[in-house]
């Protein structure tokens, strides 16, 4: 047998020996643990606060109830709803018979008085005139001066009854009781109201709110006399007020609260339009960070490394967050940059200043 076989075989022997020994050492290099090398990001401070917005409508700041003194049919509806009136205007006339029959009574009895207390007065007259030429006697004199005078009062009384007749029939009219708004008709032409019952909805136009409903953790926060911004989009305008209420309904069980905003530039016209309320999402500075820089301690609390010597750790609040980056607030300035990693855990070469 020849030696060349051999020393071909020897050889491809040790190649082999030599592969498996660097197949060896790559694969035990492979399960080093990595360096974290981190890369920083300065915070960048946001300046257009964003804003949540909750709708609503303009009401009149004053709202009165106007109800019927007097049962009866309602014989004409002046209005609409939402119609902008003057005080004093008629806004609706209810009828009721009786009440008519009353006063047409008592214009009847008028003129039997008027005509009574007219033929008495004649009559004295004529009495009177034949007294001075001793053609009549004074006790007939006097007996037409007692009937004059009844007369007279007769006229008085009839007088009086007929103005209750009428202030009886002006109860069957309502009319405006200030400028504002008609809000709401809760009846309509040849329907039936009650003395009492309630026939519209009426808001003054002096002064003017914004009604809204908001979530009650947002309700909580806000505090009477706060300012706050109105967005009307029917006029493309922001106008300024303040919180005068926060309620919950009466007997409502909604998480949701009233909120009240009084306008300062009130306008008669805005009465019945939309509203937007606009709260920004934090009343602390808001940065903007890519979401790499975010960690949580042992208390699951949100914080930044922030590059400094030796490095800090400062806590911040996460607002909202996107897909390539995150509004964090912080109590204190996020001056200094913001230390990114690529794994979520710290390397033991970092060591942080706890605060």
């Amino acid at each position: 047998m020849s030696s060349k076989p051999l020393i071909l075989l020897s050889l491809v022997a040790m190649l082999g020996c030599q592969d498996q020994q660097r197949e060896a050492y790559v694969e035990a290099e492979s399960n080093q643990p990595g360096i974290i090398h981190p890369t920083t990001v300065l915070p960048e401070r946001v300046v257009d606060v964003p804003k949540k917005v909750f709708y609503g409508q303009i009401e009149g700041a004053e709202d009165t109830q106007l109800a019927a003194l007097k049962s009866g049919r309602v014989e004409k509806l002046w209005v609409r709803a939402g119609q902008f009136v003057t005080r004093g205007t008629v806004l609706m006339e209810l009828y009721d018979p009786e009440a008519n029959a009353v006063l047409e009574q008592a214009k009847a009895e008028r003129s039997r008085a008027n005509a009574a207390y007219k033929n008495t007065r004649a009559e004295f007259e004529r009495t009177e005139a034949l007294v001075k030429r001793n053609l009549q006697t004074q006790s007939q004199l006097d007996k037409l001066s007692r009937d004059l005078d009844m007369a007279y009062q007769q006229v008085n009384k009839v007088q009086a009854e007929l103005n209750a007749a009428r202030n009886q029939l002006a109860e069957l009219t309502i009319s405006a009781p200030f400028d504002g708004v008609v809000s709401d008709l809760l009846v309509r032409q040849k329907e039936y109201a009650k003395a009492g019952q309630t026939v519209l909805n009426f808001q003054a136009a002096d002064a003017l709110h914004a009604r809204f409903a908001i979530p009650e953790e947002i309700a909580l926060t806000m505090a009477e006399q706060q300012k706050v911004e109105v967005f009307v989009p029917a006029l493309a305008q922001t106008v300024q007020g303040q919180v005068v209420e926060r309620a919950l309904p009466l007997g409502s069980r909604s998480p949701f609260f009233f909120l009240k905003v009084q306008l300062e530039t009130p306008e008669p016209g805005w009465m019945g339009l939309n509203a937007q309320l606009q709260i920004p999402v934090s009343d602390q500075p808001l940065y903007r960070l890519p979401g790499g820089v975010l960690h949580y301690d042992e208390a699951s609390q949100p914080y930044v490394v922030l590059q400094s010597t030796p490095e800090q750790r400062q806590h911040v609040q996460v607002v909202t967050g996107r897909a390539n980056h995150i509004l964090v607030s912080s109590i204190e300035p996020l001056d200094s940059p913001a230390l990114v990693f690529a794994h979520s855990r710290l390397s033991q070469s970092h060591t942080l200043d706890k605060e």
